[in-house]
């Protein structure tokens, strides 16, 4: 059974009026060496004391990738940024991510 998607606190939902901006963003950023280059995504949630933003992958062998969006308004010419990272499932997100991200924040 898969695991539930539980966003804690520094994660806060994205408005659904505001996830194109979000969206946006990130097609403008991602450039043709990127490793999410081509993929299609759809904005989650963000942290509320930095630029990482969670998308959901809509066509990737994997589930979700945690985005630091620069805002620079642009295509980025060195493929580390945005710089991102990748989990396989809601799982691993919570796991690797959620989790540690929740503890760091509230300690």
């Amino acid at each position: 059974m898969p695991t539930p998607l539980q966003l804690l606190t520094p994660w806060v939902p994205i408005d659904p009026g505001k996830r194109e901006r979000y969206e946006d963003e990130y097609a403008a950023e991602i450039g043709k060496a990127h490793p999410l280059y081509g993929v299609p995504v759809k904005g989650v949630a963000y942290r509320v004391d930095c630029d990482d933003v969670l998308f959901e992958l809509l066509r990737h062998l994997c589930d979700y990738a945690v985005v630091h969006l620069t805002w620079s308004g642009r295509e980025e010419s060195d493929p580390r940024w945005p710089s991102c990272q990748i989990y396989a499932d809601t799982a691993d997100l919570m796991e690797k991510c959620s989790r540690p991200d929740h503890a760091d924040y509230t300690s």
